[in-house]
């Protein structure tokens, strides 16, 4: 079971939500601080109690009455084999169906949603669920239904009985229990620090919603399934190397467990070197918890995750992502703003959040198709969801040194949010037989989705097109694409003083530095280099390399993406004059290109 579909009404910054749509597996919630991701997953773990929204457009006058009471309408999908093993576990249901008068109607249904799977929507609100508007898939009650068919299995989920009964003492009907036995599968793990370092002595293998019986369910877990106990230590280590053993003990009185983390190989038997659980970092217990739910579950549950980015450093939170895909059978909803978890997670979903001038949190989402086309778009490009999810303006660059220096020589004049991301194959842009294609997808991308950013254009090097060529480019982009003036970004960069510096802070001429009358007389040695042109139209990048290893006696090579940095910020820096022809050719396209 899993939840398809939410929608949130009268809860803190939602006023009325949308439908938004979830799936299996792995679903992410985006947004910048305080657009309601949290507030979307208290919503979804049907635990929380009313908040009503309160904003300008709610209250538009002081003493504006709104009604007190928040809502979250849900639909649960349940499949086949969701329902056979409720049905086994239960053997008696009352069956609330809309042809309750009809029994045989009733076991048929029943009998064909045990292949088919059924969803079910339903209403919490006021701390329950509220079993008037909780019904089966395609029709809707409105109340409590009065009479039910009592249905009877045997082991083997054959009717042995069937019966149309009175609602007498206010039985609830099967969908009611069904959404209700779902509500004790949903975890929600938040950023604060779990409180859950101790608790009584009990036999329960159940994690509580809350955890707060860790300690007991995994001291069952260690003695009635050491080898499940030690596969999830394993998963424990994974996340975090540093911890070598988790175990739970009796404390002194013998009526609290405690649970003691160990960052000592067990072998060296010293358990007098672990640790209690408060005397670990803040997210050790979430880590715990959330992989007990993986690992010791009989079946699938919702796990929520508010910001696991917050609780743990980025390599720990990138391992737990890619082992929550490994258990694919739950269904994972997670908020963050991490590229890292972004890049590894493979979505079904990505829900957007944004909190409106009205002061309201607006849900946009992708479906899992969407999602998938655009994850290929992107990594057509070379680009991953991470890089360009927080980004008003994206302006696509030839490479790393580009992607790295262009920031720099804009600085403050960077009026328009923009962030450079590199191309992965230019190649492919210029070519003739893949311009148009490659083109193309450059400009679905901005229309893709909304959670996608503008692509405001593509700055490239000309290298050795021809006029002809450049021209033609650019009008087959619709002046998406254009040419640095010069061959390529090192071209603006052939300045002695500034290559004499970069040479001499490489290290290893302390008694002979290399002087500007060294740098001149190298590029005198060069063809052509006294044509009113060369500057512009030499391989400056293959020159600067040759340069380098033949200045420095093959102790210094060139590094485009070391080297060329430090010369444009010693240009920055000492002669920033220099680097202005290219500063004011990037800045006017930008600003044509806005514009436009």
């Amino acid at each position: 079971m899993y939840i398809s579909d939410l929608e949130i009404e009268n809860y803190k910054s939602f006023r009325k939500s949308d439908p938004i749509q979830l799936a299996p597996k792995m679903n992410l919630v985006i947004g910048s601080n305080n657009s309601g991701k949290t507030a979307m997953l208290e919503a979804m773990s049907l635990s929380f109690m009313s908040k009503p929204h309160r904003s300008l457009s709610s209250l538009p006058t002081r003493g504006t009455v709104l009604p007190d009471v928040s809502r979250v309408q849900l639909k649960i999908a349940v499949s086949g084999e969701d329902l056979k093993k409720l049905l086994r576990d239960w053997r008696v249901i009352h069956f609330d169906f809309p042809l309750a008068g009809h029994s045989s109607i009733a076991t048929n249904t029943l009998r064909r949603w045990q292949d088919t799977g059924t969803s079910i929507q339903s209403v919490y609100s006021g701390g329950e669920i509220v079993a008037s508007e909780t019904s089966f898939e395609s029709y809707h009650k409105g109340e409590i239904p009065t009479t039910f068919v009592k249905i009877s299995l045997d082991d083997e989920l054959r009717v042995i009985d069937e019966q149309i009964v009175d609602n007498v003492g206010l039985v609830y009907g099967f969908a009611f229990r069904i959404v209700n036995e779902f509500r004790n599968r949903i975890y929600r793990f938040s950023a604060q620090r779990l409180n859950v370092d101790k608790c009584p002595i009990g036999s329960s293998s159940l994690l509580l919603p809350d955890a707060s019986n860790l300690p007991e369910v995994l001291q069952v877990l260690q003695t009635v399934n050491s080898n499940r106990y030690k596969r999830y230590v394993a998963l424990v280590s994974e996340v975090l190397p540093e911890v070598k053993w988790v175990s739970a003990v009796t404390t002194g009185d013998n009526s609290l467990i405690q649970v003691k983390i160990s960052t000592i190989d067990p072998s060296l038997e010293r358990d007098d070197l672990s640790f209690s659980l408060n005397e670990c970092g803040t997210g050790i217990g979430q880590v715990l918890a959330i992989l007990y739910v993986l690992v010791n579950s009989n079946e699938p549950r919702t796990i929520i995750i508010d910001e696991p980015q917050s609780f743990l450093y980025p390599r720990a939170a990138k391992k737990l992502i890619e082992i929550l895909n490994r258990h694919d059978e739950h269904q994972y909803v997670i908020s963050t703003h991490s590229s890292e978890i972004l890049r590894v997670a493979n979505p079904s979903t990505i829900t957007s959040l944004e909190y409106s001038t009205d002061h309201q949190s607006i849900p946009k989402g992708l479906d899992s198709t969407n999602t998938a086309k655009l994850g290929e778009v992107l990594r057509e490009l070379g680009v991953d969801l991470g890089d360009v999810l927080y980004a008003d303006n994206i302006l696509f660059v030839e490479g790393e040194t580009e992607e790295i220096a262009f920031p720099k020589i804009l600085g403050d004049a960077n009026m328009n949010n923009l962030t450079l991301l590199r191309l992965a194959n230019t190649g492919t842009v210029t070519s003739k037989k893949n311009a148009n294609i490659v083109l193309d997808i450059y400009r679905k991308l901005s229309a893709a989705h909304a959670l996608v950013p503008p692509c405001i254009g593509i700055i490239l090097d000309s290298e050795v097109m021809l006029p002809a060529e450049i021209e033609k480019s650019k009008r087959l982009s619709n002046n998406l694409l254009t040419y640095l003036p010069r061959r390529c970004f090192e071209n603006y960069l052939l300045d002695v003083e500034a290559i004499a510096a970069v040479l001499n802070d490489q290290g290893g001429f302390e008694t002979s530095k290399i002087t500007t009358a060294d740098v001149n007389n190298w590029f005198a040695k060069q063809p052509q280099s006294g044509d009113a042109e060369w500057v512009e139209k030499t391989d400056a990048a293959n020159l600067l390399s040759r340069l380098f290893q033949e200045l420095s006696e093959s102790r210094v090579y060139y590094q485009k993406t070391q080297h060329s940095i430090q010369l444009t910020e010693w240009l920055l820096d000492n002669k920033p004059d220099h680097l202005e022809p290219l500063r004011s050719f990037i800045l006017d396209y930008i600003s044509s290109r806005v514009q436009s």
